[in-house]
């Protein structure tokens, strides 16, 4: 089987590039025009490499030359940014991206189109309720994006949706829950280096549960997708969650901490408080810069609980790795950088 691979030097792609290299695969990859492409070398057995500007069709048609290819997985695009990063940004290389590679899928005949989209797409998670059970969110649940990441990812599963629909190509959406492991740069990475620069303090109890995802297991997910049997009908779409098993905050702050061999903290403020203090400031002195953390403490005290049931039962997928596990790769990996 002959895969394209987007977005193959990023956090998740490079995992995807790995595990289709270690089986039975003809694996090609689309870079962005300024990524080095050097690990890609003689030694790699990546078959063929091509260079192109997602965001312009005119670069990324050039790349169709590549040949036929029976599955593209379309990693590339912006992920979360913790600057300032417009929602024009989002939107010309998350939807416009996935459109053209859509396209390239279409003249490349290819058959089957793996989108890695995210979890963000179905909006805010509820804020941490003691003893309320929790209801995973599943595919079915309505979306509600509340940023410009959010929506510009659920507005590229759409393009993905009409182009792949209409040129009979099956089309299977992955939404992976946060996505830890070695080289991560997202929220668990800076929570690392919180606690690593002995700035962390406790806020709540940690008893909120959040779903992780090793990147590895978001990778196995699409092998899944590839290896199995297709849809009976062409131009079908598909939507799963790709997570592990949801875990309390508090373990994983307690795993960094071993990792780190750091002594657990004990400084615990009450939310209640820092709820007072951003009334405070909204009302009173208006710094933008604590309204915004004001959106991050809300982030920790929330429950983010995602359903893996769907891709477990059509597909068979488990995630292998487990949080704790991958937390301990990934404090490893920030120890050795």
């Amino acid at each position: 089987m002959k895969v394209l691979v987007t977005g193959a030097n990023g956090f998740v792609g490079a995992a995807i590039v790995e595990q289709l290299s270690a089986g039975d695969y003809e694996t090609c990859v689309l870079l962005n025009s300024k990524t080095n492409d050097k690990k890609f070398g003689v030694n790699s057995k990546v078959i063929r490499v091509v260079h192109a500007d997602i965001a312009d069709y005119e670069s990324v048609e050039k790349t169709s030359g590549i040949g036929r290819i029976d599955a593209v997985i379309h990693c590339a695009g912006l992920a979360h940014q913790f600057g300032n990063t417009v929602e024009a940004d989002f939107w010309k290389i998350n939807v416009r991206g996935t459109e053209n590679i859509a396209k390239l899928a279409v003249l490349t005949k290819a058959k089957c189109f793996i989108l890695i989209s995210s979890v963000a797409v179905y909006g805010k998670s509820s804020e941490e309720k003691s003893g309320i059970e929790i209801n995973p969110v599943a595919e079915e649940t309505l979306c509600q994006p509340s940023d410009f990441y959010a929506r510009s990812k659920l507005e590229s599963e759409k393009a993905a949706q009409k182009i792949c629909a209409g040129n009979n190509i099956n089309l299977t959406i992955l939404r992976p829950s946060t996505v830890i492991g070695e080289n991560d740069r997202g929220n668990v990475a800076r929570l690392i280096k919180t606690i690593d620069d002995n700035r962390f303090f406790w806020i709540g109890s940690g008893e909120n549960l959040k779903s992780l995802i090793y990147k590895g297991d978001v990778a196995k997910a699409c092998l899944c997708i590839l290896n199995r049997q297709p849809p009976q009908q062409s131009g079908v779409t598909e939507i799963f969650n790709v997570t592990a098993e949801a875990v309390p905050m508090k373990d994983i702050v307690f795993e960094i901490h071993k990792h780190l061999r750091k002594k657990n903290p004990r400084l615990h403020v009450p939310p209640t408080v820092l709820k007072l203090f951003f009334l405070l400031n909204r009302k009173t002195f208006n710094v933008g810069r604590i309204e915004k953390l004001f959106g991050t403490v809300g982030k920790w005290l929330s429950d983010d609980v995602f359903s893996g049931g769907k891709i477990k039962k059509q597909c068979g997928f488990t995630a292998e790795t487990s949080v704790s596990e991958a937390i301990r790769r990934e404090v490893e990996s920030y120890k050795k950088a």
